[in-house]
């Protein structure tokens, strides 16, 4: 009898005492990411805010004194050729097709590093062509961060 009693006080206690240890949110803030266009610039920056906040392990401050960790880079959106070619054959002959254009093309390079020391944590760079579901810039910025989670052990 007493040993159950030792038991669902110990259960308890596991239950209504809180962590000991919890997990610390680390402070990030976003820079500037340069580029010569001001627009496709914010646009970058605000993607990476929205990307970083869906992170728990992440808490993104508004101040760089505030912060442990530092996002910045450059990125540039420009045009890219694309040509597209399909056809079919069969036994009475083959159709070729083609059609071409301009596509959007986001290249970014981003630095991770701690703000007191400057140690560099992470580095990376993309380049994404714009897709049916995302478009270029919100591509390669979701694919920067998911780097970053892997690098860096996010969660």
């Amino acid at each position: 009898m007493r040993k159950i009693r030792l038991i669902l006080l110990g259960a308890a206690l596991c239950v209504f005492t809180p962590p000991l240890v919890a997990q610390q949110k680390v402070k990030v803030y976003v820079a500037e990411i340069k580029g010569p266009d001001q627009f496709i610039s914010e646009r970058f920056k605000l993607l990476f805010m929205e990307e970083l906040s869906r992170i728990k392990t992440v808490e993104l401050v508004n101040s760089k004194d505030d912060a442990q960790l530092i996002l910045e880079g450059i990125g540039r959106l420009d045009t890219l050729q694309q040509a597209q070619v399909s056809g079919t054959a069969s036994q009475t002959g083959a159709v070729i097709s083609g059609s071409g254009g301009d596509a959007p093309n986001a290249m970014l390079s981003i630095k991770v590093s701690e703000l007191k020391t400057g140690r560099i944590l992470f580095v990376g760079n993309k380049s994404k062509v714009g897709g049916f579901r995302k478009g270029a810039t919100h591509g390669a910025v979701s694919d920067v961060v998911k780097d970053i989670k892997k690098k860096l052990k996010w969660k």
